[in-house]
């Protein structure tokens, strides 16, 4: 079926910004990121992103974000009882929330 960068999509569909982006489609978050810069860049979302599909990506995707995400904060979750599955939200300074423990600041 069709596929499209996020970037493509939001330029092609006319939305005028994007405030938050979840991303869980099974290993392939890497991809996902390189495909979306332009509106990361332009809106600043809060984005949620599995890191547990594969053994690095807890590590690597993490560091990937903070290396390029300026002026967030991250935040490290699980959204299944058993903890595997691990969630990694990045949100912009300027949309922080309250009660919530960041991994690095």
């Amino acid at each position: 079926f069709p596929m499209a960068t996020v970037d493509d999509y939001v330029a092609s569909a006319g939305i005028p910004s994007v405030a938050f982006i979840k991303i869980d489609i099974e290993g392939m978050e890497f991809d996902a990121l390189a495909g979306m810069q332009d509106t990361v860049a332009r809106d600043r979302p809060t984005i949620s992103l599995a890191v547990y599909h594969e053994p690095d990506h807890l590590w690597r995707l993490p560091l990937q974000l903070m290396h390029s995400l300026r002026d967030y904060r991250f935040f490290l979750s699980h959204t299944s009882p058993a903890r595997w599955e691990t969630v990694l939200t990045a949100v912009p300074i300027e949309r922080r929330g309250h009660g919530i423990r960041a991994l690095a600041r």
